[in-house]
């Protein structure tokens, strides 16, 4: 399998008007006014070819399953995750009424994969059919970033991602489970 996306916004300078809690437009002093009249207090915000964050843009998978004899089976699979950007927000803290805020391109994570690996046996038991199974998820026990924040994605605070100002998690070590199956 293989996955290549090029995941941008297109989004320059896309305005956003000022409403109170009761849903009434306003100007940039916070009295009332009328939907898109002139003093409709606005602000903008420029994603324009922004990458989009939270998903890796490249993925591959290989996977091989062998059936040796009757009933048996054992695979690995290895897959790989590229160009995996970090999630960003912003809220209205960040904004600032007649200004625009520029996104700053979020964090671009190390490549980061994992190999898994899976065996079975099936056989019966009587009249029943069961099956063994167990799995390894991490067998190389790789650590990666899965998930990753940028603290702060506009301009006016910071003019850069780097692995030094973003929050993130790493992805699960080694894990193995067995399961055993009785069909009837």
């Amino acid at each position: 399998m293989l996955s290549l996306g090029d995941w941008r916004w297109k989004g320059k300078d896309v305005t956003g008007y000022l409403y109170d809690e009761h849903g009434n437009a306003v100007t940039s002093n916070g009295t009332a006014t009328t939907v898109g009249a002139e003093d409709h207090a606005w602000a903008k915000i420029n994603l324009e070819n922004i990458r989009v964050g939270g998903q890796a843009q490249t993925t591959a998978n290989v996977g091989v399953t062998f059936k040796p004899f009757k009933g048996f089976r054992i695979g690995a699979e290895y897959t790989i995750y590229d160009r995996n950007y970090s999630y960003y927000s912003f809220s209205g803290s960040n904004l600032t009424v007649g200004k625009t805020v520029n996104v700053v391109e979020p964090y671009r994570c190390p490549l980061g994969g994992v190999m898994d690996v899976r065996a079975g046996y099936s056989f019966d038991i009587g009249p029943f059919r069961a099956s063994i199974t167990a799995n390894i998820t991490n067998v190389l026990d790789q650590h990666y970033i899965e998930k990753a924040w940028s603290a702060s994605t506009v301009t006016q605070t910071i003019a850069e991602n780097t692995k030094d100002n973003i929050y993130f998690f790493y992805n699960k070590g080694r894990q193995w489970n067995i399961r055993f199956k009785l069909s009837f």
